[in-house]
Protein backbone atom coordinates (compact mmCIF):
# COMPACT_ATOMS: atom_id res chain seq x y z
CA UNK A 1 0.00 0.00 0.00
CA UNK A 2 1.32 3.44 -0.80
CA UNK A 3 2.21 5.58 2.20
CA UNK A 4 2.92 2.62 4.54
CA UNK A 5 6.69 2.57 4.22
CA UNK A 6 9.11 1.63 1.48
CA UNK A 7 8.59 -1.47 -0.60
CA UNK A 8 11.29 -4.13 -0.09
CA UNK A 9 14.12 -3.70 -2.55
CA UNK A 10 16.35 -6.43 -3.99
CA UNK A 11 18.61 -6.45 -0.91
CA UNK A 12 15.76 -6.52 1.61
CA UNK A 13 14.05 -9.73 2.72
CA UNK A 14 10.33 -10.03 3.12
CA UNK A 15 8.97 -12.26 5.88
CA UNK A 16 8.52 -15.13 3.44
CA UNK A 17 12.13 -14.81 2.30
CA UNK A 18 13.76 -14.35 5.73
CA UNK A 19 15.98 -17.19 6.95
CA UNK A 20 17.98 -17.66 10.10
CA UNK A 21 20.70 -19.76 8.54
CA UNK A 22 19.80 -22.66 10.83
CA UNK A 23 18.23 -24.51 7.94
CA UNK A 24 21.66 -24.76 6.30
CA UNK A 25 23.68 -25.66 9.41
CA UNK A 26 24.73 -29.28 9.75
CA UNK A 27 24.87 -30.00 13.49
CA UNK A 28 25.86 -33.53 14.46
CA UNK A 29 23.51 -35.21 16.94
CA UNK A 30 24.63 -35.18 20.55
CA UNK A 31 24.21 -38.38 22.53
CA UNK A 32 23.96 -37.69 26.25
CA UNK A 33 23.63 -40.29 28.98
CA UNK A 34 20.95 -38.56 31.06
CA UNK A 35 21.38 -41.21 33.75
CA UNK A 36 24.92 -39.97 34.48
CA UNK A 37 24.64 -37.50 37.38
CA UNK A 38 27.43 -36.12 39.52
CA UNK A 39 27.55 -34.03 42.67
CA UNK A 40 30.76 -32.23 43.58
CA UNK A 41 30.69 -30.65 47.04
CA UNK A 42 32.59 -27.35 46.98
CA UNK A 43 32.00 -26.16 50.54
CA UNK A 44 30.02 -26.14 53.74
CA UNK A 45 28.90 -22.79 55.07
CA UNK A 46 26.55 -21.99 57.93
CA UNK A 47 25.22 -25.54 58.01
CA UNK A 48 24.49 -25.56 54.27
CA UNK A 49 26.18 -27.72 51.65
CA UNK A 50 27.39 -25.90 48.54
CA UNK A 51 27.77 -28.14 45.50
CA UNK A 52 27.80 -28.48 41.74
CA UNK A 53 25.30 -30.79 40.09
CA UNK A 54 26.13 -32.09 36.62
CA UNK A 55 23.67 -33.90 34.37
CA UNK A 56 25.32 -35.95 31.61
CA UNK A 57 27.74 -33.26 30.39
CA UNK A 58 29.89 -30.61 32.11
CA UNK A 59 28.04 -27.96 30.08
CA UNK A 60 24.90 -28.96 32.04
CA UNK A 61 26.14 -27.97 35.50
CA UNK A 62 24.39 -25.84 38.12
CA UNK A 63 25.57 -24.58 41.49
CA UNK A 64 23.21 -25.36 44.38
CA UNK A 65 23.08 -24.82 48.14
CA UNK A 66 20.99 -27.01 50.46
CA UNK A 67 20.75 -28.02 54.10
CA UNK A 68 22.13 -31.54 54.78
CA UNK A 69 18.75 -33.32 54.83
CA UNK A 70 17.69 -31.76 51.52
CA UNK A 71 21.13 -32.48 50.04
CA UNK A 72 20.82 -36.13 51.02
CA UNK A 73 17.31 -36.40 49.56
CA UNK A 74 18.42 -34.65 46.37
CA UNK A 75 21.41 -36.98 45.89
CA UNK A 76 19.24 -40.05 46.50
CA UNK A 77 16.51 -38.85 44.12
CA UNK A 78 19.09 -38.11 41.42
CA UNK A 79 21.08 -41.30 42.12
CA UNK A 80 24.15 -39.08 41.83
CA UNK A 81 27.73 -40.02 42.56
CA UNK A 82 29.16 -37.73 45.25
CA UNK A 83 32.67 -36.28 45.32
CA UNK A 84 34.11 -33.48 47.42
CA UNK A 85 36.86 -30.92 47.12
CA UNK A 86 40.14 -32.14 48.60
CA UNK A 87 40.45 -31.49 52.32
CA UNK A 88 36.73 -30.88 52.76
CA UNK A 89 35.33 -32.42 55.94
CA UNK A 90 32.15 -34.20 54.87
CA UNK A 91 31.24 -35.45 58.35
CA UNK A 92 27.68 -34.18 58.34
CA UNK A 93 25.21 -35.98 60.59
CA UNK A 94 22.54 -37.82 58.63
CA UNK A 95 24.07 -37.10 55.25
CA UNK A 96 24.90 -39.82 52.75
CA UNK A 97 28.00 -37.75 52.00
CA UNK A 98 29.52 -38.91 55.28
CA UNK A 99 32.27 -41.49 54.88
CA UNK A 100 31.02 -44.92 55.98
Amino acid sequence: MPGHGPEPGPSQNTESQATTGLEEAQVPPVHLDLNHRDVFVTGIRGGFIEFLFTLADPMLTVELVMPPDAFDAFCRAQNASINAAEGLNMALPGSRACPD
